[in-house]
């Protein structure tokens, strides 16, 4: 459990096939970058904002930090995205098929800390992905889940 800071970032909010189509999303957004001249880092991360799991129609916003907020033109937009106080991580390791084995395993860590409820969207931050890894066993993914405690 640790806190996550607010972030300035350039997002892209769309409601996709299933969440393998995030990789057109991803190449979608970086063009934009591309083409509008904006600097980002390497820190991106996806916010799914459907209150459960879903195979299909899923809500998902590409998020990648910025120097400056820029015009918001279109679909792409420029936030502040809010400061989570409590927040839930896991590191997945390998494949992205793994991802669902995590979340199952996340909601039994939180039948048995029942003092925690989720609370907002979860993200997925992919810290070596196909882009910068040629083995998927290699895969680096970090799930975060927002929380916060009953009284």
């Amino acid at each position: 459990i640790k806190s996550i800071s607010s972030c300035q970032v350039l997002s892209i909010r769309r409601v996709i096939p299933t969440y393998y189509a995030e990789g057109e999303l991803w190449r979608e957004l970086s063009s934009f970058a591309a083409q509008n001249h904006v600097t980002i880092s390497s820190d991106t991360f996806s916010i799914y904002h459907d209150a459960e799991y879903k195979e299909q129609d899923v809500d998902v916003e590409l998020c990648t930090a910025v120097k400056k907020i820029g015009k918001n033109i279109g679909e792409f937009t420029y936030r502040i995205t809010e400061p989570i106080p409590i927040m839930a991580c896991t590191m997945v390791y390998g494949e992205f098929s793994n991802i669902a084995g995590a979340y199952l395993a996340f909601a039994e860590w939180l039948q048995k800390n029942s003092q925690y409820r989720m609370k907002g969207a979860t993200r997925q931050i992919v810290h070596r992905g196909p882009w910068n890894e040629n083995d998927p066993k290699k895969y680096l993914i970090e799930i975060q889940i927002p929380l916060e405690r009953d009284n």
